[in-house]
């Protein structure tokens, strides 16, 4: 009788221990989102795997072929705020991260050969932005 108390204090450290390592392994995993659609967002364009969008009613319409991988926006540079926004308001009914990528990081690597937008418009890049919308529904979520 005396070994049997070990025995189930070993078991049930040994349940919990596993527990604990297959919880953090979900979590890792669900963290990493390997498939997510990732999208640099620059103050007047976004990127996604090597193509630039001025404006997001292409962006939208080019992710509507993957409609249910989550979204990743990567903040690349100053004055985004609006691009961002936007971007996360259009793409609201799919999983967001949005991050903040370090200067050197490749994401953020405009290096892309874009053909921009010449005194077509007075509003101002990227295009397809509706900016009362956005800002009803980031008022809408925020406390």
């Amino acid at each position: 009788m005396d070994c049997l108390g070990p025995r189930i204090i070993w078991r049930t450290v040994a349940a919990g221990v596993g527990a604990l390592v297959l919880g953090m392994a979900t979590t890792a995993a669900s963290a990493a989102q390997p498939d997510a659609v990732s999208i640099a967002v620059f103050a007047d364009h976004y990127v996604v795997a090597g193509r630039s969008f001025d404006d997001l009613d292409v962006l939208e319409s080019a992710l509507a072929a993957v409609p249910d991988k989550p979204i990743r926006l990567d903040r690349c540079g100053l004055e985004t705020a609006r691009a961002l926004r936007a971007a996360a308001h259009r793409f609201r009914d799919r999983p967001i991260e949005m991050r903040t990528p370090s200067a050197g990081d490749l994401q953020c690597a405009d290096s892309v050969p874009t053909m921009r937008r010449v005194a077509e418009s007075t509003r101002p890049l990227p295009l397809g932005i509706d900016d009362a919308a956005v800002e009803r529904y980031w008022d809408s979520i925020t406390p």
